[in-house]
C-alpha cells in the first residue's frame, strides 16, 4: 500500500471561512505551474475558495489538477487547503487537515486577524507556530499500513442436519421461527455476502453442505479453506452416533489447513444445545469432549454451546469471529496511538475522581475498574475496522524498543506479554494495562484475566497476562 509522506505535501493555507481571504500559507515544496511564485499561488487558492466557499462543507474534498492535488475542509473560522503531488494515496490526509483546523479554531483568535487586508507578524506566526508542530509530530510517527486484500472469510462446516444454514439465518439474517421451519439442506455449498448489522460490515461466509457426497468434495476442493479467517465447525450434540464420523471429517479438514500452512481460529459448536433440553443433554455433553478431544493438537481453537433459542449462538458467532483478529494485528494496535490516547483518558477520570486515602493495592483496584470500559471500546473498534477493511493506519507515537507487546496462544484464550522502560513505569502504569486487556478480553469473550508474571532487569519491566475464556 502507497501513503504519501511529508515531502509530497507542497502547499497548506488557511482561509477565513467568512470572506474567502488567505490569512496564512506555508510552502513545503515547490508549487505546480506556479512553483516560484507564491502571491499568485495565494490569489489562485484565494479565488477558488472565495468562488466556490458555497459548497465546500465540513468533510474533506479534492481537487485534482494535472500533477497536483488540492485537498479542502470547512471549518466554523477557517478553511484549510492543503496542496499535495498527485498520484498517492493521502492517508492521513484527514488526520493532519483536522488537526491543524481543530487547533486554530481553539488557539488563535480569526477575527482580528484582518485590518486593512495586513496580516501582523504576530498572528501570522500563531499560525506559523501549529503548522510546524502539526507537521514535526507527523514527520516523527511512523505509519504501519495493514489492509486485508479482501473482505474476512469465515466457513461453516460440518455433517448433515447440525443446523449449521439455520444457525447462519438466524444470527447474520435475523430469521423469525416461521422463515427457519423453510430452510432445505445445502446443496454442494453456497457463497454468501452478509452485512452484518451488529458490526456495521460485510463478511463472505462459506455455507458447506454436511451431506457425504458434498463432504467429500469439499475435502478435495482447497478454494472452500483458502484464506480462510476462521472456521465454524457445528455439530448436533444430540446425534452422539455421529460424534466419531464428524471427528473424521474435523480432522481432515486440519490436515488440509497444515498442508497449506494456515492456522484458522476454529470454533467448535456443541449446537442445539437448547435452554430446556440441558439438563437431558449431560452425557451427550460428556461424549461430545471425550470425542473431540483431538481438537487440543490445533493452536487457536475454542469449544462452544449453542442454541438459536438463546444468546449462546450470538455468543458463539462472535467471539469465533472476533478470536479470528491476526495477532499481528492486535500487537500493532496495542502499540499504537490508540493504546496510549485510551491510557491518557483513563489518568484524566482518575485524576478527576481519586480518593486520595486509598492504599496502593485499592489505588490499582481502581485503576484497573476504570480502565476497563475504553478496553471494551478499543476491542470493539477493533473487530468493526478488521472487518470493514479499514485497518490502514496506526499511529505509534512511541520508539519501536520503548513498548514491546506480544501476542501468544494459550488453550482457550490468549496471553500477551508487555515490555515497557523501567524509568518511565510503575504498578500503577501496568493497572492501567490490565483494565484495558480485561475490557478488550470480556468483549472478546475472554472473561478471565491473570497476571502470570512481574520480572524486571536493568533497564525494563515485563508483565505477562493471560486472557481466557473459563
Amino acid at each position: 500500500m502507497t501513503r504519501i509522506s511529508i515531502k509530497s505535501i507542497k502547499r497548506i493555507s488557511v482561509i477565513n471561512a467568512e470572506t474567502g481571504i488567505e490569512l496564512y500559507c506555508k510552502d513545503i515544496s515547490s508549487s505546480f505551474f506556479l512553483e516560484h511564485d507564491n502571491q499568485l499561488v495565494s490569489g489562485f487558492i484565494s479565488a477558488l475558495i472565495g468562488f466556490s466557499k458555497a459548497i465546500v462543507k465540513e468533510e474533506i474534498q479534492e481537487i485534482v489538477f494535472a500533477n497536483s492535488r488540492l485537498f479542502f475542509k470547512r471549518f466554523s473560522k477557517v478553511i484549510i487547503v492543503v496542496m499535495t503531488t498527485l498520484g498517492e494515496e493521502c492517508i492521513f490526509i484527514d488526520r493532519l487537515i483536522n488537526d491543524l483546523g481543530n487547533q486554530i479554531e481553539t488557539q488563535v483568535d480569526i477575527s482580528p486577524h484582518r485590518q486593512f487586508d495586513v496580516i501582523s507578524p504576530e498572528q501570522t506566526s500563531s499560525f506559523e507556530t501549529l503548522v510546524c508542530e502539526i507537521l514535526e509530530r507527523e514527520k516523527s510517527t511512523p505509519l504501519i499500513s495493514i489492509k486485508p486484500e479482501k473482505s474476512p472469510k469465515i466457513v461453516i462446516a460440518g455433517p448433515k442436519r447440525a443446523g449449521k444454514t439455520t444457525a447462519l439465518r438466524k444470527f447474520f439474517y435475523s430469521w423469525d421461527e416461521e422463515e427457519l421451519k423453510a430452510i432445505t439442506p445445502t446443496v454442494d455449498y453456497s457463497v454468501l455476502h452478509s452485512f452484518l448489522d451488529a458490526l456495521r460490515t460485510e463478511l463472505t461466509i462459506f455455507d458447506l453442505g454436511g451431506q457425504a457426497q458434498y463432504i467429500e468434495n469439499h475435502l478435495t476442493m482447497d478454494n472452500r479453506w483458502k484464506g480462510a479467517a476462521a472456521i465454524i465447525f457445528m455439530v448436533d450434540i444430540h446425534h452422539t452416533g455421529e460424534f466419531q464420523q464428524a471427528l473424521e471429517y474435523l480432522m481432515k479438514i486440519i490436515q488440509i489447513l497444515r498442508v497449506n500452512e494456515e492456522e484458522p481460529f476454529i470454533g467448535l459448536f456443541a449446537h442445539k444445545y437448547d435452554p430446556e433440553k440441558k439438563s437431558g443433554l449431560k452425557p451427550n455433553l460428556q461424549e461430545f469432549l471425550r470425542t473431540f478431544r483431538k481438537i487440543s493438537e490445533w493452536p487457536r481453537y475454542s469449544i462452544f454451546l449453542s442454541s438459536i433459542f438463546d444468546e449462546s449462538l450470538h455468543l458463539a458467532f462472535i467471539r469465533t469471529i472476533s478470536r479470528a483478529i491476526p495477532f499481528n494485528l492486535l500487537q500493532n494496535i496495542l502499540k499504537s496511538a490508540i493504546f496510549f490516547e485510551t491510557q491518557n483518558q483513563v489518568w484524566k477520570t482518575i485524576s478527576s475522581q481519586m480518593n486520595h486515602n486509598l492504599n496502593t493495592h485499592e489505588l490499582e483496584e481502581k485503576i484497573i475498574d476504570l480502565a476497563v470500559p475504553y478496553g471494551e471500546k478499543l476491542a470493539s473498534e477493533i473487530l468493526s475496522d478488521w472487518l470493514a477493511n479499514n485497518l490502514q493506519i496506526f499511529e505509534v507515537r512511541t520508539p519501536n524498543d520503548s513498548l514491546n507487546v506480544e501476542v501468544l496462544d494459550l488453550q482457550g484464550g490468549i496471553r500477551i506479554n508487555v515490555r515497557l522502560p523501567k524509568e518511565d513505569q510503575s504498578s500503577v502504569t501496568f493497572a492501567v494495562i490490565e483494565g484495558l486487556f480485561t475490557g478488550l478480553g470480556s468483549f472478546f469473550g475472554l472473561s478471565k484475566i491473570n497476571r502470570l508474571t512481574l520480572e524486571e532487569t536493568t533497564d525494563s519491566i515485563q508483565a505477562g497476562w493471560s486472557l481466557l475464556e473459563f
